[in-house]
Order: C-alpha cells, then sequence, then structure tokens
C-alpha cells in the first residue's frame, strides 16, 4: 500500500482490505478440494483410517481423524499442501480424538 494519501483508499475500503481473505471459494481451490477429497479418501481406506464428518461418537478404535469443517478442512490441503493440514488442525478444522498428546 503506498503512503501516498491520492493513491490510498478510502478509510472503509482498508478496513475490507485488511480482513482476512477466503480463499477458499476461488475456482482453482473448488477443484484442489476436489481432488484432495478424493486422496484423502483413498488414503484413509489404505491405512485402515476411520474418518467421522457428523458425530465424534461414530469413532471407532482405529486412528481417527474427526472433521468439523471438512470443506476447509479440504480447500485448506488442497491449496497448500502438508501446511494446510498443519493449519486446518490450528484453526479447529479437524482434531482427533485418538491424538490428544499432539
Amino acid at each position: 500500500m503506498s503512503d501516498d494519501p491520492a493513491r490510498r483508499p478510502p478509510a472503509g475500503r482498508r478496513r475490507a482490505l485488511a480482513g482476512p481473505v477466503h480463499r477458499a471459494v476461488r475456482p482453482r481451490t473448488r477443484v484442489s478440494a476436489a481432488v484432495t477429497r478424493r486422496l484423502f479418501d483413498a488414503v484413509a481406506r489404505r491405512f485402515d483410517l476411520c474418518v467421522v464428518t457428523k458425530d465424534p461418537a461414530d469413532a471407532t478404535p482405529r486412528p481417527t481423524i474427526v472433521l468439523h469443517r471438512p470443506q476447509e478442512f479440504y480447500a485448506r490441503i488442497g491449496r497448500d499442501g502438508l501446511i494446510g493440514f498443519g493449519e486446518g488442525y490450528l484453526t479447529g478444522a479437524w482434531d482427533s480424538p485418538t491424538c490428544r498428546a499432539c
């Protein structure tokens, strides 16, 4: 942003630009999220991982991941890879009752 007052957006516009940008609505992110979901589902089946999206009580004794906000989870991983996986955990998009020591 420029220090020149003539080039600055109006005050109301500056506040809008300062907020978080939700990138999950971009077309590329939608496609990445869809691909990520299919890959994640395949990995979960391959490694016998229980994935719960509705009620955490549905979890089994197997290693479990609870997706509180699946769309955000898949979008973050599709967009940012492993960093998105970690950020999803930090924002509460997913959790794991079998990983309480983490």
